[in-house]
């Protein structure tokens, strides 16, 4: 009988879930707007050719379900009545097209079972609770053996398959639209923290950076999912600074101790948190995921199908290392990516993008396309992942502000940097139209950028990763095939790999033999020059500091951009490259010595030698 009845329940529960929808949208007189959503549905998915959002169908799916996630995002935008359909329409689309892209999924704890005890789901009565242990000692110790925890933005995609996890669980348990909510309780542990100490690099940067980016996704992605938000003993240099909407705010609570927690959830919540129920992993709802987590930790990932591209990757960099080591795996679609950056959360099409726009059509080279809101991929000839290398060196190791990197990889020989757009003005663009006062500002930021850039030392000269140079002065005709130029290991060995991209601009005649007789009187005293710059630092530089390079946003904020010809070079190179750029001003080059130490003889030297070789 009791099986009977349960099973009763369940098939009344989906009339239960829409009867409360439905009296939510008319206590709050919005059943007339959701009417108007539903009939604009189809053709919303139509044009985004995309139909999930948290795991359901709204295409095919549970009827009270896809009504709950319309509802929803009906809400949200009600908080603005004027043009309430078209603004829950636009962040449905939005929502859609971001998950076509991203596709994310339920965290799969087979991926990082360590991960397991940071996050706890519980319920107490009708309420859900998401647990996040923030044990900052236990991460850094875990990074090592998760290397995804190194990268900012692997550790936003990694929460973000907890939330995925968090709604699968709710969506299964709802019976009424109220439960479609959470509360989260951020356990800080107070003595991971130096109070008074302010940090700026390092791993808490990691964690606070990515926390910083989870949000807005959050917020626009899962609307009305969040109830109440408890931070215990929050560091500072981490959360102070968190953009949480005035709606988040409404309902956040800073609490100075964990025994506070019971005042809020009651008394079913553990000891440690003021209660007397039973502990997070016995009241855990993740019991069962944890548990096909382990079970599969030991077991073989198949590679035998190819590399599913255009949707989300779930092996760890490990995983993959270790399948390429056996024999028997194939692998059918060429691949690489950077350990440093750490393995791509998605991977694009390559034939989708050939329908995308570019966004600076006509200019040959790299194609810059954007691929959704607030994303764009650079890729084709000239990319590498030095470059990505370098954006993710100055994001990690300096307060520079770059664009955002989201993935990098090597596809059929091909690399795609997946990168945040940033909208601004360019510096070429602007800066005859700033005031002194503006002038400054900017003036002020890239000089520091420059500092903070100079204080990283390399013990190369070469692109990021022990690579080779790139640089239009290793561009200027004729090279062998194969010819690389770089790295170099000293300064003196870079100068000779100048010289001999001077003897690369022509191809030689049949028989003929380099000869120092055979060259100008000009030229020979040019590579005798170049061979006389010794004992410079080598120096991480962006290599190509033109106004063309540097975005302004509307509060003059600066964001330096393609960092494509970045890496380790001799401290002047700096200066001789950000004065060789087409000059926006005709004192452009007093304005460069104002960010970059100004290195005169070297600059001279270079611009003659890169005259030389370009004549």
């Amino acid at each position: 009988m009791q099986s009977s009845g349960q099973t009763s329940a369940k098939m009344k529960q989906p009339e239960n879930l829409e009867n409360s929808i439905s009296q939510y949208l008319n206590q709050h007189s919005l059943s007339v707007p959701f009417n108007d959503l539903l009939s604009l549905l189809p053709s919303l998915l139509k044009e985004a050719r995309y139909s999930e959002i948290w795991g359901i169908d709204l295409a095919n799916g549970r009827r009270d379900h896809v009504h709950a996630i319309l509802a929803k995002f009906l809400i949200k935008a009600s908080v603005m009545p004027s043009l309430l359909v078209e603004r829950t329409q636009w962040a449905l689309l939005k929502t859609l097209k971001l998950r076509a892209l991203v596709k994310p999924a339920k965290f799969a704890f087979s991926n990082a079972p360590q991960l397991a005890e940071f996050v706890y789901i519980t319920r107490y009565q009708n309420l859900h609770v998401m647990w996040i242990l923030l044990d900052e000692k236990k991460l850094k110790r875990y990074r090592h053996l998760v290397p995804r925890l190194n990268s900012q933005n692997q550790l936003m995609n990694i929460a973000q398959g907890f939330v995925e996890t968090l709604v699968d669980i709710l969506f299964k348990a709802a019976s009424t639209f109220s439960e479609l909510q959470a509360a989260v309780v951020i356990d800080c542990y107070p003595h991971q923290y130096e109070k008074g100490r302010k940090i700026e690099h390092g791993y808490r940067t990691v964690l606070r950076n990515g926390i910083n980016d989870l949000i807005p996704r959050l917020v626009s992605g899962y609307p009305e999912l969040l109830s109440r938000l408890f931070i215990i003993n929050p560091c500072p240099n981490v959360f102070c600074t968190l953009p949480l909407p005035d709606h988040v705010l409404q309902c956040t609570w800073i609490l100075g101790e964990p025994k506070e927690v019971a005042q809020h959830l009651g008394d079913e919540v553990p000891p440690r948190y003021g209660g007397r129920g039973k502990s997070l992993s016995e009241n855990d709802c993740l019991a069962d995921e944890r548990s096909k987590g382990i079970i599969a930790l030991g077991s073989n990932v198949s590679l035998q199908e190819p590399i599913p591209v255009g949707q989300a990757i779930a092996h760890s960099s490990e995983q993959w290392s270790s399948d390429l080591d056996t024999p028997e795996k194939e692998i059918k679609i060429p691949f690489s990516f950077s350990e440093r950056i750490g393995f791509p959360t998605f991977i694009l099409d390559p034939k989708d993008l050939e329908t995308f726009p570019e966004l600076y059509p006509g200019k040959g080279g790299a194609r810059i396309v954007p691929i959704a809101d607030g994303m764009l991929v650079k890729y084709g000839p000239g990319v590498r992942l030095a470059e990505a290398e370098a954006l993710h060196l100055a994001s990690t190791s300096t307060t520079i502000v770059t664009p955002q990197l989201i993935a990098a990889y090597i596809l059929e020989d091909v690399c795609y940097i997946i990168m945040s757009y940033e909208e601004g003005a360019v510096l070429s663009d602007l800066w005859e139209r700033t005031t002194q006062e503006q002038q400054d500002k900017i003036v002020s930021q890239l000089r520091d950028a420059v500092n903070q850039m100079r204080a990283i030392k390399g013990d190369y000269i070469g692109g990021i990763g022990h690579v080779a140079c790139q640089d239009p002065i290793f561009d200027a005709g004729w090279a062998p095939q194969g010819c690389v130029y770089g790295p170099y290991e000293s300064e003196e060995a870079f100068n000779e790999g100048i010289v001999k991209a001077m003897e690369d601009r022509f191809a030689p005649k049949p028989g003929e033999q380099a000869s120092t007789s055979s060259i100008p009187v000009s030229e020979y005293l040019t590579r005798q020059t170049l061979r006389s710059l010794k004992g410079h630092e080598i120096v991480f530089a962006h290599g190509d500091l033109s106004p063309d390079n540097i975005i302004v946003r509307p509060d003059y904020t600066i964001v330096i951009v393609d960092w494509g010809l970045a890496g380790f070079w001799p401290e002047y190179w700096e200066y001789f490259r950000a004065t060789v750029t087409i000059p926006i001003t005709e004192d452009w080059d007093l304005v460069v010595e104002k960010f970059v130490p100004p290195y005169y003889i070297e600059s001279t030297i270079m611009s003659n030698t890169a005259a030389v070789i370009w004549n």
